[in-house]
């Protein structure tokens, strides 16, 4: 059992491995955690963040990891969200209501997977 340290506001999760996980074969597909990750640009105003964090939150989604900053010249804001365990159709959902966000310019998706090891 291992505990991910608490930095920045995020999450504590714990994960416990099983025996089934700690032979030394190589992991598969199939036992590789997808985390989708999304990359918002949007218009630097008050409101855009709590907005974009609405997005997972009304469909009860907490992100394991949230990046954002500001452009240097205070006119764009860029935000970086990381969702464990979403299938593609959900991913693409939210994208979607992240897009007709009006202050919202573009948002780009993408998958990674970490492969469980011992």
């Amino acid at each position: 059992m291992f505990d991910l340290p608490l930095k920045h506001g995020f999450r504590k999760r714990t994960f416990i491995m099983s025996n089934a996980f700690a032979s030394s074969a190589a992991p598969t597909a199939a036992s590789a955690v997808a985390v989708s990750c999304f990359s918002v640009v949007a218009t630097a105003e008050v409101d855009v963040m709590a907005r974009v964090l609405g997005a997972f939150a009304k469909r009860g989604i907490l992100p394991d990891r949230w990046y954002s900053s500001v452009a240097g010249n205070g006119d764009g804001l860029h935000i970086d969200v990381q969702v464990a365990g979403l299938d593609r159709p959900q991913r693409e959902r939210i994208a979607q209501s992240l897009r007709q966000m009006v202050e919202v310019q573009t948002v780009l998706t993408s998958e990674k997977r970490y492969a469980l090891s011992a």
